[in-house]
């Protein structure tokens, strides 16, 4: 890690403005700042954070691989096939132009969304 006197202006100040924020839901910080230094207080907020960081971690992990399940399962739908596609468009037009209403015509579309691997 850096030290302190090495550090630009610039962030000096990003740093103070962090632990100043910081020092504002942690109290206890002020001490430590007074007894161990800039460079101890730094240590020990990148110590209290770590478990909020983990969970973030986490999540975005989950994320990807939900975001990851839902394109494996789009790209493996009945609804993608062309043959099944078509179909389904054919009803949906048909139903429009017989009966005008859109809202039913589109539901023809969920099943294929629901049914894999026809």
């Amino acid at each position: 890690m850096s030290y302190w006197k090495e550090f630009s202006l610039y962030k000096k100040i990003i740093i103070g403005t962090f632990i100043f924020g910081a020092a504002l839901v942690m109290p206890e910080l002020m001490i430590l700042l007074d007894v161990g230094g800039i460079d101890m207080t730094i240590g020990m907020i990148m110590v209290y954070y770590k478990p909020i960081i983990d969970w973030c971690r986490i999540q975005k992990q989950r994320l990807v691989e939900n975001i990851l399940l839902a394109k494996n399962i789009i790209s493996e739908s009945a609804l993608v096939k062309p043959r099944v596609f078509a179909a389904n468009a054919l009803y949906c037009s048909l139903f429009i132009v017989v009966t005008g209403w859109s809202f039913v015509s589109f539901s023809f579309f969920v099943p294929a969304l629901f049914i894999n691997s026809i």
